[in-house]
């Protein structure tokens, strides 16, 4: 009997291992001010090549199989860049603030050169009579 409550244990404790490990990191990443979804946020998990970029609505789905703690940072134009730790996985609520991006003074000049060219033009001199047989052919002249 205490072999197979021993068996039964490992198998327990085996399977709860390998389910923490293959359950991805889902979640949602807004703008903290409004609460409003962004579009097109980098998420990465830091030391590793995974990664992915948020939908229309904020959402994501990080394909994360290896063991959990991790750390994700998060990064968009136009907002403070954020690193957040995942304890286990879960749904994530990632808030980022808006941010002025802040640049050196940037000065356009545009020069065009101005040339003017000859354009000829044909000329040629009718009469009235001639005008009235091109445009009235059927008409009988005076």
């Amino acid at each position: 009997m205490v072999k197979i409550y021993k068996r039964v244990h490992f198998f327990c404790l085996f399977a709860f291992v390998f389910c923490q490990t293959g359950i991805p990191a889902t979640g949602n990443v807004v703008n903290i001010r409004t609460g409003v979804g962004i579009v097109g946020v980098d998420l990465t998990i830091i030391n590793s090549n995974i990664g992915t970029v948020t939908d229309t609505a904020g959402f994501f789905n990080l394909e994360w199989t290896d063991h959990y703690p991790i750390r994700i940072q998060a990064s968009h134009i136009g907002y403070e860049m954020r690193t957040i730790v995942v304890l286990k996985p879960g749904n994530i609520w990632i808030g980022l603030n808006p941010a002025v991006l802040k640049g050196k003074e940037v000065i356009v000049v545009g020069d065009r050169s101005y040339s003017e060219k000859e354009v000829s033009s044909g000329e040629e001199s009718i009469n009235l009579t001639e005008v009235n047989i091109l445009f009235f052919p059927y008409q009988s002249s005076p």
